[in-house]
């Protein structure tokens, strides 16, 4: 993918505004659903995937009691 936007997106899931972090999972969900096989090999090589997962879990250890 040329001009890195998905890390640049991913990065924003680091900010304390919600409305960036929402905004940025809805980006990369937005992403994950377009089942593209290309996609899906770049996500997996750049390790992006952990970085979300580890969002929504601490999502969930804060926000979802």
């Amino acid at each position: 993918m040329q001009g890195g936007l998905i890390p640049k997106v991913l990065s924003l899931t680091q900010h304390e505004d919600v409305c960036l972090k929402t905004s940025a999972v809805v980006f990369l969900d937005t992403i994950l659903k377009l089942n593209d096989k290309q996609v899906m090999d770049y996500l997996v090589e750049e390790n992006i995937i952990r970085p979300l997962v580890d969002v929504v879990i601490a999502y969930e250890r804060t926000e979802g009691q």
